[in-house]
């Protein structure tokens, strides 16, 4: 008898996912939902890798239930970024904060990092998950999750 895999809801598991995407020109994900996901994938939104995404539940999509959640999103991502991916490039989002390996920054580390603007960062706060320009307003530092180009 096989055991079931059991899903790990995470950040690092929807960063993957849409770098394989952008890696095999793929226009559509599915991910399971979560607040947490929830937040990440709309600050993607601020930074246009996503065009939309929807909240549906498994149910209506006629998928075996999952014991993790009964809802999934589906994720539109941005077509030109898609198609101008050089495969050969670094991925567009780009882990820095590991579940093994967390990097934490402090204020006036992320004002000298985001002083040249070519990356979007998103930071893990108290005030929750925040990018870098939004964390720079509110005098914050915090883990710093993934860089966007």
């Amino acid at each position: 008898m096989q055991k079931k895999k059991k899903k790990i809801i995470s950040i690092y598991g929807l960063i993957a996912e849409l770098n394989r995407c952008f890696f095999f020109s793929q226009p559509i994900s599915f991910y399971y939902y979560s607040r947490y996901i929830s937040k990440l994938i709309s600050l993607f939104k601020q930074t246009l890798l996503v065009n939309n995404y929807y909240q549906v539940l498994l149910k209506k999509l006629s998928v075996v239930a999952c014991a993790v959640t009964k809802y999934i999103y589906i994720i539109f991502l941005n077509t030109s970024i898609l198609y101008s991916y050089n495969k050969l490039a670094q991925a567009h989002i780009q882990l820095i904060s590991k579940p093994r390996r967390l990097v934490y920054i402090t204020y006036k580390q992320l004002f000298r990092l985001s002083a040249n603007g070519a990356y979007f960062y998103i930071l893990n706060t108290t005030l929750g998950l925040l990018l870098h320009k939004e964390a720079l307003q509110h005098r914050q530092g915090g883990q710093l999750v993934c860089k966007i180009k």
